[in-house]
């Protein structure tokens, strides 16, 4: 049964404890208790602003944005010390100390609990900043949100001129990043000003588009009595049964879904704490850039998809065959048996191996200072997708007994996809070709030796000539065959 007895109690007592993730972005909604004004004047927004200004470097918060209104408000932050319900805790007892006070009023100012939505990418990002700046228009408190005192879509517009600034009366707070907001959404100014005005024409023309709730919709979740279902489903794959991280990285995405813990815990057969610490530790990872856990919610989300939008009559892409090349080195221990080893990890993971390379030993790449390698590369089918055959080929490495200490440093085995099929894949955790194999050497004369007329989809070359173009640089690095 998930849950031990304690916790069980303690959720009969009260509310779940948030999950709160490192470097983790939410925009945050906080409104009066029962509706009423938490702003009754200019002074009173101008103080709660001075308070969030303070309190970010002493709980390690940023703010992208914000937007007041008289009786709630909206924030856009990220948490990079897992202190989100410390920093509002003392940001709203600042704010009613100071609002009784000066009112002459007591008790609670806010209702009990804000909301944190949590935001799973740059697209959700987005989404919540123009939904945050449109707020002041949606409530009839603005026609032009660019224009809106209370919201820092004013201050981030206005051009770095003393004169214009002067002119606007308003100078842009040093504390709002709305600058690394934009670099991050690979947005300029105008971009986003168009996409917000693009955005209140949709609103002029039917304003129940904008609801409070629908701020979760922006985010591309999928519906909770739905989600269940297709959480059900794909934890009881086989892979998901085996591996550990995808297990992890599931309960981790079934959280960022906005799935409670009690309903993980059912789902998945666990006590409230054990969610907790998966989340949390699965998050540090991704944080960390581990490339298994970044694969793993990769995989997750495009099952996810394809579970929740079936096509009728179509046959699913992962059980048709696809041609790909992978390349092997090793340059730790008994460099032949890794080869071998490998190969045979490669043909019991879902890979059919066509044709292989010969052997060559190679001088290292990148980090002069280590052992040579050994290299070849094989030509292999499969019913794995990209994003599958990727966590396959990490899982693989794992087991051998890779460590990722050092870029680029010695390693016990290292196994990189270099082609699948014709695709190109550009993602976070995944680039398909293998976008440094034209400087390759090391790649490029063994993959010659079994796919010679293979051309790069991209450079539109093939192997044969991208070889032939680093032959006739000056300086080549030496290789030569391994006898086997």
């Amino acid at each position: 049964m998930p849950g031990t007895k304690k916790e069980k109690r303690r959720e009969k007592m009260g509310r779940e404890k948030r999950i709160q993730l490192e470097n983790a972005y939410y925009h945050i909604i906080d409104r009066g208790n029962n509706g009423i004004e938490i702003f009754k004047s200019s002074e009173d927004k101008t103080y709660f602003l001075k308070i969030l200004s303070e309190l970010l470097t002493e709980y390690s918060t940023n703010i992208y944005a914000y937007a007041l209104m008289d009786n709630h408000y909206h924030l856009l932050i990220k948490d990079c010390k897992a202190n989100l319900s410390n920093f509002m805790h003392r940001l709203k007892t600042k704010y009613t100390h100071h609002f009784n006070s000066v009112h002459a009023t007591k008790g609670h100012l806010f209702q009990d609990r804000f909301r944190s939505i949590y935001i799973k990418d740059d697209e959700q990002l987005l989404a919540a900043l123009i939904y945050i700046y449109l707020n002041p228009f949606a409530a009839g408190l603005t026609e032009q949100p660019e224009k809106y005192r209370w919201a820092s879509l004013k201050e981030m517009l206005i051009v770095d001129s003393q004169e214009q600034a002067k002119e606007n009366s308003l100078k842009s707070s040093t504390y709002i990043k709305s600058s690394e907001l934009l670099s991050i959404l690979n947005i300029s100014k105008n971009e986003l000003l168009n996409l917000i005005k693009q955005r209140q024409e949709e609103i002029l023309k039917d304003p129940s588009t904008f609801e409070e709730e629908t701020s979760q919709n922006t985010q591309n979740t999928i519906e909770n009595s739905n989600y269940k279902s297709i959480l059900e489903k794909i934890k009881n794959e086989n892979d998901f049964k085996q591996n550990k991280t995808l297990r992890k990285a599931l309960i981790f995405q079934a959280y960022s879904n906005g799935l409670s813990r009690s309903e993980i815990s059912q789902i998945f057969d666990l006590s409230i704490r054990a969610v907790n610490l998966i989340v949390n530790a699965v998050n540090k990872k991704i944080q960390e850039n581990a490339a298994d856990y970044i694969a793993a919610i990769q995989i997750i989300r495009g099952l996810e998809r394809k579970t929740s939008h079936p096509v009728p009559g179509t046959k699913r892409e992962e059980n048709s065959m696809h041609k790909v090349f992978i390349g092997i080195g090793t340059n730790l221990g008994d460099r032949s048996k890794n080869i071998e080893g490998a190969l045979k990890n490669l043909e019991s993971n879902g890979l059919k191996i066509v044709k292989k390379s010969p052997v060559y030993e190679t001088e290292p790449y990148g980090l002069a200072d280590q052992p040579r390698f050994l290299n070849c590369a094989v030509e292999a089918n499969t019913t794995l997708s990209p994003q599958e055959l990727l966590m396959r080929l990490l899982k693989i490495e794992k087991e051998m007994g890779r460590e990722r200490k050092i870029p680029q440093g010695p390693r016990i085995i290292d196994l990189d996809i270099l082609f699948y099929g014709n695709l190109v894949i550009n993602e976070e955790s995944l680039i398909i070709p293998h976008p440094d194999l034209q400087n390759r050497f090391f790649v490029l004369k063994p993959l010659s030796d079994i796919a010679p007329d293979l051309l790069h989809p991209v450079f539109k070359k093939t192997i044969k000539q991208m070889l032939k173009d680093l032959e006739n640089l000056p300086e080549k690095p030496e290789i030569k065959t391994k006898n086997e």
